[in-house]
C-alpha cells in the first residue's frame, strides 16, 4: 500500500501538468473540429452519397464519393478514413451508399458522415485524451521517478 500512497502524492504534485496537457490536446482537437465540422452545423443538409473509389494504406485510408444536388453531380475526396463513422476501408467499396452533409448555400462543400457523427467522435477523442493524460501517462512517469530516486 506504500506504493499506492506514493503514487497519490506524486499524482497530487503533478496534476497541474496533467490538466495542462489534457487542456492543450483538447484545445487542438476542438480547433480542428471547429475548422472542419462547425461550418456544417448550420445551413447544411444531410444526404446520401456514393463511394466512387477508395485507397487503403497501412496508416489509414481515404475515399472519393459523389452526390447529387438539384440534378448536378458533385465529387469530393476525404482524407479522414473511418473518423466520420462511415465504416472501414474494406466496407467502403465503390458503389456503397454513405451519409454525407453538404452546405445548402454551397453544395460543392461537403463532409462525409453527419455533424452528429463527427460530434460523437469528438466526445470519444476527448474521453480518450482524458484517460491517456490522467490514467495511462501518470503511472510510467511515477515509475520513472521511483527509479531515478533509487
Amino acid at each position: 500500500m506504500d506504493w499506492f500512497d506514493g503514487f497519490l502524492e506524486f499524482y497530487a504534485s503533478e496534476r497541474r501538468k496533467f490538466v495542462f496537457t489534457w487542456a492543450l490536446a483538447s484545445a487542438v482537437l476542438l480547433l480542428f473540429w471547429i475548422i472542419h465540422v462547425l461550418p456544417f452545423s448550420y445551413g447544411s443538409v444531410a444526404s446520401k452519397g456514393t463511394v466512387v473509389a477508395h485507397h487503403c494504406a497501412s496508416k489509414g485510408f481515404r475515399y472519393t464519393y459523389s452526390y447529387e444536388v438539384d440534378g448536378q453531380t458533385y465529387t469530393a475526396d476525404t482524407q479522414w478514413g473511418g473518423w466520420d463513422g462511415n465504416g472501414s476501408c474494406q466496407s467502403l467499396m465503390p458503389g456503397v451508399v454513405i451519409p454525407i452533409t453538404y452546405r445548402a448555400d454551397d453544395p460543392a462543400r461537403s463532409i462525409t458522415g453527419t455533424v452528429q457523427s463527427w460530434g460523437k467522435m469528438l466526445v470519444y477523442f476527448l474521453i480518450a485524451i482524458a484517460v491517456l493524460c490522467f490514467v495511462i501517462v501518470p503511472v510510467p512517469l511515477y515509475i520513472k521517478e521511483l527509479r531515478s530516486n533509487n
